[in-house]
């Protein structure tokens, strides 16, 4: 007897895979843009961003600022359907003091056969509240209101607490986090894990683990590859996977930072 849903499965990720084959050279048209990048002058090399999805209690030295290229790339298999999305959040970090720093950023979205359009400012503030380096764990705090562009929407508010502790060449950060609609909607709940690996002074390896519950019922799996490009540059990479009750994707986030 054939295993239909196997062999539906089968078809709907082939489905994924020639779409994504077929979106080819815009990724390299990104990451060639992100090599022009590279040209920029030298910058201080410690930011404080070490996952591509999970804060840490780190944060940039006291008056410097950083130029930040979040992009989020997700295709989604729904009803036999592929649907791909883009998510683009270039943005500046300033270390305001030695433990608070602030981050703003846009946040632009491009669905599949729609133009890219403007969704929402954020406004962060993050803090660490023991910023002691002989502390054994990292604490803080991250506190960000994002403001709808569209009057189809709504603000919205997202908070996280933050524990990290470093042991040798690894970094164990946790995330608890809520975030919700100023519209009356029901919140999400997110608990975020991620180890990462140094495994030279160039290279980094990371897992991170995204469990939401409440609005958004998903769990996202992100192996990531960090590269440090010099001149104060970090280039964070990550292929995953998101599985929920309505449908599984595929995603890429990259992380882009730069001083200024």
């Amino acid at each position: 007897m054939i295993n239909t849903t196997a062999l539906k499965t089968s078809r709907a990720g082939q489905s994924i895979l020639f779409d994504i084959l077929g979106k080819a050279p815009h990724l390299c048209l990104s990451a060639f843009v992100m090599f022009s990048f590279s040209l920029v002058q030298p910058a201080m090399a410690h930011h404080g961003k070490d996952f591509v999805a999970i804060a840490t209690s780190e944060l940039p030295p006291r008056g410097t600022l950083w130029f930040l290229a979040t992009g989020d790339f997700r295709a989604a298999e729904q009803l036999n359907d592929a649907n791909f999305d883009f998510e683009l959040s270039p943005g500046l970090f300033y270390g305001l003091t030695s433990w608070s720093a602030i981050e703003l950023h846009p946040h632009l979205v491009k669905e599949r056969g729609q133009s890219w359009s403007y969704e929402a400012t954020g406004l962060e503030l993050r803090l660490n509240a023991l910023n002691r380096p002989k502390m054994p764990i990292g604490v803080g705090f991250v506190m960000e209101y994002e403001m709808a562009s569209r009057s189809e929407s709504h603000d919205a508010i997202d908070a996280r607490l933050i524990l990290s502790h470093e042991h040798g060449r690894f970094n164990v950060t946790g995330n608890l986090g809520w975030q919700k609609e100023l519209n009356g909607g029901d919140a999400t709940f997110a608990t975020l894990l991620g180890v990462r690996y140094a495994v030279n002074t160039v290279h980094s390896l990371a897992l991170e683990v995204l469990a939401f519950s409440g609005e958004k019922n998903a769990v996202d799996v992100v192996p990531t590859w960090t590269i440090q490009l010099g001149h104060g540059q970090t280039l964070r990479v990550g292929p995953g996977v998101s599985l929920n009750d309505e449908r599984q994707s595929l995603s890429l986030r990259t992380v882009y930072v730069f001083g200024l």
